[in-house]
């Protein structure tokens, strides 16, 4: 154990050599004279003894140095703990970090597969001592119960990807895997829609024809009108109508692709909405900017539930293989490109109408044009459309007449 009177009495010689303290801080004497402190420690990734230089003779005090060393030496013991963090307390710590950037639905299904089939198996597990075997034993278990597994794959290939970064494993383990080999097939599977023109006049004739509340009517109205999805239709409030401007503004939060969607609203959508609320002003009820225009009944400040649509459509007489509320766009989708000899308008301006973000992203970095006319034209053509060849006009002017003399 080394000591200041020890230290200045050390000698050089011809080649440099070694003095020990304790507890692997070294004191290295070089032929020219200089003393430099050193400590051996071991690498938590490595596993190897590496040596750092704490300082020269002259420049610290031995006191110095060991608190120098101490602290350097609880430093890598932190890095050491971190090491055997588990798998479990790393993937909630992601999911943590998602939270912000998520849905709730989307952040409780992917804890859901998490807690499911990947916690029991290995949870507890270091997140550097999880291999393959792990892995694929987690996997069988998704395939017994016959689930696909393709986002469990992504999922985990994601916590491995911040375990790495984080600097507690050193690769990502699942890129020795193949999902391909890994995941069910998922068959292909359309949503159910009517796809020529009796059937559709068949349906629109339902609407009306079913004992269906007014409120009802006006909600698969828009919703075949509009053709847009059943969340935005559910959720639409009066503050994203421009009933002026003829003009649905509807923000980025409520979209699937995060990414504002500004549609036209023909002049059939229009005026069936300016009608609907006249019709629940002479009802009674309050209209504020905020309120949803298909509010529920059993909750004043909330809109109707998810099922709402789907349950409209089930009293008319139809079951979930035969139309959807999402098959209403699939219906939109096809009949305009069946007719695009007609309405001469470009498939692009379909599919900003749908609000379909664009696969090739070089194109959709540089394309920021709303196309507010096209999509305008094309959103009049398709309720002309439905209201010359498939009825929805003589059945607009009749629900008018309901709401007008309530």
């Amino acid at each position: 154990m080394l000591n200041e009177k020890k230290i200045k009495a050390l000698k050089p010689k011809q080649s440099k050599y070694y003095v020990g303290d304790f507890d692997n801080l070294l004191l290295c004497v070089y032929p020219s004279g200089m003393k430099t402190y050193f400590y051996n420690y071991k690498c938590p990734k490595t596993l190897r003894y590496k040596r750092v230089s704490l300082g020269r003779v002259f420049e610290l005090s031995l006191r110095e140095v060991r608190a120098k060393k101490d602290e350097f030496k609880s430093k890598i013991q932190e890095q050491q703990t971190k090491q055997k963090i588990s798998f479990k307390e790393l993937a909630l710590e992601k999911m943590m970090v998602k939270r912000g950037f998520i849905s709730l639905k989307t952040y409780k299904r992917q804890l859901s597969l998490l807690e499911r089939f990947v916690f029991v198996e290995f949870g507890n597990l270091s997140v550097d001592r999880v291999g393959v075997d792990e892995i694929l034993s987690s996997f069988e278990r998704v395939r017994r119960l016959g689930i696909n597994g393709d986002k469990l794959f992504s999922l985990l290939k994601e916590v491995f990807r911040y375990a790495v970064m984080r600097g507690f494993c050193k690769d990502n383990v699942m890129n020795k895997l193949s999902q391909k080999d890994l995941c069910l097939k998922k068959p292909c599977k359309h949503y159910a829609y009517i796809s020529n023109e009796e059937g559709l006049k068949e349906f629109i004739k339902r609407i009306f024809a079913v004992c269906l509340e007014v409120e009802q009517k006006v909600a698969l109205v828009f919703a075949l009108l509009s053709a847009q999805r059943s969340f935005n239709i559910r959720t639409c409030q009066w503050s994203e109508l421009n009933l002026e401007q003829g003009i649905w503004d509807i923000p980025a939060c409520k979209m699937k692709g995060k990414k504002r969607q500004i549609l036209p609203l023909s002049f059939q959508a229009l005026k069936l909405l300016k009608d609907f609320r006249e019709f629940m002003l002479k009802r009674g009820v309050k209209i504020l900017q905020d309120d949803f225009v298909f509010a529920s009944r059993r909750s004043k400040s909330g809109a109707i539930c998810e099922a709402s649509l789907r349950l409209m459509i089930k009293k008319m007489g139809y079951k979930s293989d035969e139309i959807t509320p999402h098959g209403f766009r699939a219906m939109f989708s096809t009949t305009c490109y069946e007719y695009r000899n007609t309405h001469k308008i470009d498939s692009d301006i379909i599919e900003l109408c749908l609000a379909h973000s664009e696969k090739n992203k070089v194109k959709a970095s540089y394309n920021h044009a709303l196309n507010l006319k096209d999509k305008a034209r094309l959103m009049q053509w398709w309720a002309n459309y439905l209201s010359r060849t498939c009825l929805l006009g003589e059945k607009l002017k009749e629900l008018a007449k309901e709401m007008k003399t309530y």
